[in-house]
């Protein structure tokens, strides 16, 4: 291959370009998929194919913050987006359905490694627990379900996509004032640490950056000092690589745990809110027909009165006990509590 072959190869080609309306502040490639997600300056989040066709974009719940990171989970399935207000969001990949958490501070850095895969067989194989939780413990509602039932749009919520058992260990780091936070899977939260309590880092004012070795093993950071120094540090984190098998079981329960009173929550709110809805459809089912009930008796007796408010409610106070002691009510009752009621009132 001559001189002209090689230098002409490694030449980068652009493919595609694209104005925006705002500053990109932060950018950040699929691992698995061919998809970037996109940071501005006003804080939306955009998430864009090859080709610039936009998937789907999400504004900042709050005002005058940034986007300060971006994390894709280990698979490509789930963005986690961190906001100056220590405020962090985890969104799907398909439809920016989320959920969220908080740190004490502005987050610096998110980083999400999944551990490594030998280590991982290699700890599977000298496992002598036992999980009988599926008997006990039922799997997590899925969010679509919760749509289905209710008709709801809600979307914060933690379904299967997030609450996930997965065969390897996946470590969301979080890096934001003098502390280090890291959640397994993403949610549950197993360290937050404050390194101004380690001898070697009195002096740090602000962790830049920070990292997690592939066997756990190591967490590396980049701090600034109070003397707007940038200085490499190195944490000994074996304990996380030693106690896989437990890190793995609890975070598990945790999420399958979570993910029930998650929907729990979820249930009682939506049923709270039909459930004034549904009294007033009820009542004036119950006005119409005992109206309706009267105007057939004052026509049937050829009666000309206006209808009384206090006769309609002692009709049908008058239908309930009937039924209710005798176990009989009329036809036109029957029909009335078996075709007009519904379940939704």
């Amino acid at each position: 291959m001559s001189s002209q072959d090689v230098s002409s190869s490694c030449f980068f080609k652009q493919i595609d370009e694209k104005n925006t309306s705002n500053e990109v502040t932060q950018m950040l490639w699929n691992p698995k998929m061919d998809l970037i997600a996109v940071a501005f300056a006003n804080a939306e989040v955009h998430l864009y194919r090859m080709s610039w066709q936009r998937v789907w974009s999400i504004t900042c719940p709050h005002q005058n913050i940034a986007v300060t990171s971006l994390a894709w989970r280990p698979d490509g399935k789930i963005l986690a987006v961190a906001y100056s207000n220590g405020h962090f969001r985890l969104l799907a990949v398909e439809d920016a359905k989320n959920f969220s958490f908080n740190c004490k501070e502005g987050i610096q850095k998110l980083y999400w490694l999944q551990e490594d895969e030998e280590l991982s067989k290699k700890q599977e194989a000298n496992n002598f627990y036992e999980d009988i939780a599926g008997s006990q413990l039922p799997r997590p509602i899925s969010y679509d379900m919760i749509s289905q039932l209710f008709e709801s749009n809600n979307k914060d919520f933690p379904d299967n996509l997030f609450i996930k058992e997965s065969k390897t260990l996946t470590y969301l780091v979080c890096a934001y004032g003098t502390s280090i936070s890291i959640f397994v899977y993403g949610y549950f939260l197993l360290i937050d640490a404050n390194l101004d309590l380690v001898p070697s880092f009195l002096n740090y004012k602000q962790i830049r950056s920070c990292f997690l070795s592939d066997n756990t093993s190591l967490i590396s950071t980049l701090g600034l000092t109070d003397e707007n120094l940038l200085v490499y540090s190195l944490l000994d984190s074996r304990i996380l690589s030693d106690n896989h098998l437990q890190i793995k079981m609890v975070s598990t329960k945790f999420g399958m745990l979570f993910s029930m009173l998650s929907a729990l929550k979820a249930v009682i709110k939506e049923m709270e809110e039909l459930w004034e809805d549904i009294l007033v459809e009820m009542d004036q089912k119950f006005q119409l027909y005992a109206l309706e009930k009267y105007s057939n008796s004052n026509q049937r007796n050829n009666g000309n009165k206006a209808p009384n408010q206090g006769n309609n409610d002692s009709s049908l106070v008058n239908d309930f006990m009937l039924l209710y002691a005798f176990g009989t009510c009329s036809d036109h009752f029957k029909n009335f509590l078996l075709q007009e009621l519904t379940e939704k009132g």
